[in-house]
Parts: structure tokens; C-alpha cells; sequence
């Protein structure tokens, strides 16, 4: 099952959820981008890359910590580090 929501905001997007949406992600993705930002848990690291062996895009892999560890200010900076 896939659920599409949209997020109303100046320029709205849609989040997928489901099981095989990223099957579908390249076909998903604008032409005009050229960069991707993949974050992920560190037990979903092999999916993240083979994730972002099957785009075309530049892929920026970056782990993020678990539960509260992740919503610290020190992830917020190493993120914006990272991600430039």
C-alpha cells in the first residue's frame, strides 16, 4: 500500500509512504534536480546506498543518530556540515 501526502506549503510537495516507493523514486524525482540529501538510521545504512546507486543524481549519504541523540543541536550543525 502507498499513501501520498501532500504538504501544503508556499511551494507544496508530496511525501510518499509505503513499501515499494522507492522503486518508483527516479521516475518520482523533478529532471531539473541534481542533487539528492539521503538521511538515514544507521541499521538502513546498505539500503540508503543501494538506494542511491540506482539514481542518477549526486547522492549525499548522511547518517543520522537514533531517538534523541538525532535531535540535538550537535546533529543540527554536523547535518548543515555535511549538507552544506
Amino acid at each position: 500500500m502507498r499513501t501520498e501526502i501532500l504538504v501544503g506549503v508556499d511551494k507544496p510537495y508530496r511525501v510518499l509512504i509505503g513499501h515499494g516507493v522507492t522503486a518508483d523514486l527516479e521516475n518520482e524525482i523533478p529532471e531539473t534536480v541534481q542533487q539528492i540529501a539521503l538521511l538515514h538510521a544507521p541499521t538502513l545504512k546498505s539500503a540508503a546506498v543501494e538506494l542511491a546507486a540506482s539514481l542518477s543524481q549526486k547522492v549525499t549519504l548522511h547518517e543520522l543518530p537514533y531517538a534523541e541523540k538525532g535531535k540535538t543541536a550537535e546533529t543540527l550543525f554536523h547535518s548543515w556540515q555535511v549538507l552544506g
